[in-house]
């Protein structure tokens, strides 16, 4: 699946227990990790017209399928997870920092649990949405190299569907009546301004 909606699917989904940017950031995180090196590489080179060109995968530069392999496992993900946890246990403003408006408080291990919801996600959607021939997704490197035949995702037939799955999603968790604040209280009787006269 396309960066952007991985970012999108992470806000949607976890807004509510983290800040939506950091909700965002695990989202797309883990295609980001693999081609963003590569690319800032080929834009040092030269190689503009590559950015949005679909190629096989022996034209991408070496570091990129390490890259890959390490940001789509579940042992990637644990990787992250421990460093995340290890991170928020010797920090408790940085907990305070990525956790969401007015969500309840937790332990480090909750709040990591849902901080890397959205990377988890990312593995889920992209296993069955990817073919063997472009990126498959390889959860259980490095114990082994079996991957899910998917179907690509770019195909009208997963998009058109992923992108009206998704802004029903973000419609329906947006808007919080949490967050519209209390009603602002009727002025009682006694307290009300009479009209000159005494008329009411």
């Amino acid at each position: 699946m396309d960066v952007a909606s991985h970012a999108l699917w992470g806000v949607a989904l976890f807004r509510r227990r983290v800040k939506w940017w950091a909700a965002g950031a695990a989202g797309a995180l883990p295609d980001l990790i693999s081609f963003l090196p590569a690319r800032i590489q080929e834009l040092t080179q030269g190689k503009l017209n590559v950015l949005h060109e679909v190629r096989p995968l022996a034209d991408y530069p070496s570091l990129t399928m390490p890259l890959y392999n390490f940001s789509h496992s579940v042992a990637g993900l644990a990787c992250v997870g421990l460093l995340t946890w290890a991170a928020l246990q010797r920090s408790e403003r940085l907990a305070r920092q990525l956790a969401a408006p007015g969500a309840p408080a937790t332990s480090s291990g909750a709040l990591t649990a849902w901080l890397l919801g959205p990377w988890a996600l990312h593995l889920a959607l992209d296993a069955p949405l990817h073919s063997v021939d472009f990126f498959p997704t390889p959860l259980l490197w490095p114990f082994s190299e079996r991957v899910v035949a998917g179907i690509p995702w770019a195909q009208p037939g997963v998009w058109i569907p992923n992108l009206v799955l998704l802004g029903l999603a973000l419609f329906w968790t947006w808007p919080e009546r949490s967050e519209a604040g209390p009603e602002e209280p009727e002025e009682p009787e006694e307290g009300r301004a009479r009209p000159p006269g005494g008329l009411s």
